[in-house]
């Protein structure tokens, strides 16, 4: 009975994947890849974690430049400790900044002034509810979901990790290994269902158990 479930889920499988049926339009495994299916992926969970875990908890100091000498800047900026005053730390903070880089090759971070134009909150945007574009002189504008007007740069500090020449944004990781993510994903899936069909075939009967 085994052999015969197997052959068919061979049969099925070479099937549907021949015939490219889609479970999604993005990849062309047919897969709708998105930033969390791919975080599904142990891999690509792994090693984004990782890397924003590390650097997140390394020191961070600001420095006075003066001519060719640099001085520890005193006092020191409040917002350096705490940027977002709603978040409980500061790794925190710096965590949702690289993973924003790792993942989608942008960083949008909110800047929030005192009438004074003092610094006195920071605040991670969603990098896919940002779009940005140049204004009349050149300068880049940041078009924000949920915002009445266009934010300056003034508003909005914005690092990319891979940027290709005449690009105002990186190169997103999601959309660029798209197709070996879709592939993984499918396969994942693919798996799960298979082996769940493997164990509702072969659980026993009440009666085979009694």
């Amino acid at each position: 009975m085994l052999r015969n479930l197997f052959e068919q889920r061979a049969i099925s499988f070479q099937t549907v994947w021949g015939a490219g049926l889609d479970f999604g339009l993005q990849s062309e495994s047919g897969v709708n890849v998105t930033t969390k299916k791919s975080f599904e992926i142990v891999a690509f969970f792994s090693a984004v974690s990782l890397i924003s875990d590390t650097i997140s908890t390394l020191p961070c100091g600001a420095y006075l430049r003066i001519g060719a000498t640099r001085r520890p800047l005193n006092p020191r900026p409040v917002w350096l400790d705490q940027p977002d005053v709603d978040l409980s730390t500061r790794a925190a903070f710096f965590q949702q900044v690289f993973s924003s880089l790792l993942v989608h090759g942008n960083s949008y971070t909110r800047v929030f002034r005192d009438a004074q134009g003092q610094v006195v909150n920071l605040v991670n945007l969603d990098p896919e509810k940002v779009d940005v574009e140049r204004s009349a002189i050149g300068r880049k504008v940041y078009k924000v979901q949920n915002e009445g007007r266009m934010l300056t740069s003034d508003e909005v500090i914005h690092i990319v990790d891979l940027i290709l020449p005449g690009e105002l944004k990186g190169l997103s990781r999601v959309e660029t290994l798209k197709q070996a993510l879709g592939l993984n994903i499918a396969l994942s899936d693919y798996a799960s269902r298979f082996f769940g069909t493997c164990l509702l075939y072969t659980s026993p009967s009440p009666r085979d158990r009694g």
